[in-house]
């Protein structure tokens, strides 16, 4: 029984920590400082996979 209450105790936990790193990131997700960062990552990753494509057939 007390291993249950510890497994539970430490899960809850980790779950709580998970929720609060994820609502943490969603505020930096929201700069637009950020999101002209991601954009420009996530633009770049398309081109050269559209690239490594082109160049394999």
């Amino acid at each position: 029984m007390l291993t249950v209450m510890v497994v539970s105790g430490v899960l809850g936990a980790t779950l709580l920590t998970y929720g609060y790193a994820a609502s943490k990131t969603s505020d930096l997700f929201k700069a637009p400082k950020h999101q002209k960062r991601i954009n420009r990552a996530a633009g770049t990753t398309m081109i050269v996979t559209g690239a490594v494509l082109a160049a394999k057939t």
